[in-house]
């Protein structure tokens, strides 16, 4: 069962790429192939405090947690990474250092449709049991006007061989005015159990599951609402607000991660670009 979700995903993310590559180019990027221009590396930082640390669902860390990163980008091609640092922890949970490393590639198939193949590695290095993997993902947005839709399947490429996570759902870009942009995304997303299995013992496991001895892992789902807001203050300094609604569905999680939970946090980013 395990092979055939991941070989599943697995052959959705090549078709898709597989498409882009066939179709039609945006007129843009014909443009800058046509004027053979090279995008310049664009180089930026960006420190982040939220009142907690949720990934695809998952609560890490509750309490202050600090999220330094460096990016990189190059065109349409980006390379983030990023830590988590907790302020705050409870008597019950221990920092598990963590280094990421974001790598994609964003394309635009026509004036509707982007295509954006992702990897991302985690690697946790006091963790003796998940210390490192690799997920490959493919994001698909098509644009509705004035909403869009968008799919983005993942799936792990080596530490967690058989683990899948698809999340789904709409999104909308709004211009408010020259200074000030607001993204919103309401999302449905699913992981299996090795999914579920490998990112949720990180923290102690004891904190999420009621008898983590014998209650097997199940798999993920949840739904998000997720507002970001982008407000540029000058060519190189961005202030970033976040707020994020969630809920998950895990039979197996304690009383106290069931239902409603909300994510809030503000970003300063500072670009050092010329």
């Amino acid at each position: 069962m395990k092979k055939h979700y991941t070989l599943s995903v697995l052959y959705l993310c090549i078709t898709l790429f597989t498409k882009a590559q066939e179709a039609q180019l945006h007129p843009a990027l014909i443009d800058t192939l046509a004027n053979k221009e090279v995008a310049k590396w664009q180089f930026s930082t960006e420190q982040t405090i939220t009142n907690s640390y949720v990934w695809k669902g998952i609560p890490f860390y509750s309490g202050l947690v600090v999220r330094p990163s460096v990016i990189a980008q190059s065109g349409n091609l980006k390379i983030h990474s990023w830590s988590h640092v907790p302020l705050v922890l409870s008597h019950q949970t221990r920092y598990n250092p963590d280094i990421n490393l974001f790598v994609s590639y964003e394309k635009s198939v026509h004036d509707k449709l982007t295509l954006s193949p992702q990897l991302t590695s985690f690697f946790f290095p006091s963790n003796h049991k998940n210390i490192f993997t690799v997920l490959l993902s493919t994001s698909l947005q098509y644009d509705l006007d004035p909403v869009g839709i968008m799919i983005n399947p993942m799936v792990d490429l080596c530490g967690n061989a058989g683990a899948v996570h698809i999340e789904y759902g709409f999104y909308k870009k709004s211009r408010i005015n020259h200074n000030l942009n607001i993204d919103s995304r309401l999302l449905m997303g699913w992981g299996n159990a090795s999914f579920t299995d490998y990112f949720l013992p990180i923290p102690p496991r004891s904190e999420f599951i009621t008898n983590p001895k014998t209650t097997p892992a199940q798999s993920l789902r949840n739904a998000r609402l997720e507002i970001f807001a982008e407000y540029i203050c000058s060519d190189r300094l961005l202030i970033k607000p976040q707020f994020i609604v969630y809920s998950n569905f895990i039979r197996s999680y304690t009383n106290q991660n069931r239902g409603v939970s909300a994510n809030g946090g503000l970003t300063l980013a500072y670009s050092f670009r010329k």
